[in-house]
């Protein structure tokens, strides 16, 4: 009985579970960038008073960070590269416009809930499930 409650009251399993689905999903959108450029997301981040050029650290947030985050390696710096990248994103669409969907959401729930869970990530670490990059790494390093 107790393994049982052991293995269903495991957070690190939790951790590995929402690593990979938060990895997966922003890999998606770096993967976007990859195959179609990013002059349209450049000009809009121009418009917005930004430097365009920020725009190639999406290429490191959102394909090298989901990555490291799924394996579990650097897994608090690169939740802290896709936190940053996230707080553009949210300020340009609050800038934009922030209204409500025909379903009663915000629209701009997706990019707040990537912001959110890259801030838990930064904070919690991989959990034990992860590849180790060295038994005695700095927390930040995690």
């Amino acid at each position: 009985m107790s393994s049982e409650k052991i293995f269903w009251a495991d957070g690190d399993k939790g951790l590995l579970l929402l690593r990979v689905m938060f990895g997966v999903l922003i890999l998606f959108h770096g993967w976007h960038k990859v195959m179609h450029g990013i002059d349209m997301p450049m000009a809009r981040m121009a418009s917005h008073g930004l430097p365009g050029f920020l725009m190639y650290f999406a290429y490191l947030s959102e394909v090298v960070a989901p990555i490291l985050i799924v394996l579990g390696l650097f897994t608090r710096l690169s939740a802290l590269a896709l936190f940053v990248t996230m707080t553009v994103v949210v300020y340009i669409e609050v800038r934009t416009s922030v209204s409500l969907t025909p379903q009663g959401a915000i629209s701009i729930e997706t990019q707040l809930i990537y912001w959110f869970v890259s801030a838990g990530l930064f904070f919690t670490g991989p959990g034990r499930y992860k590849v180790s990059a060295s038994s005695k790494s700095n927390w930040f390093f995690e």
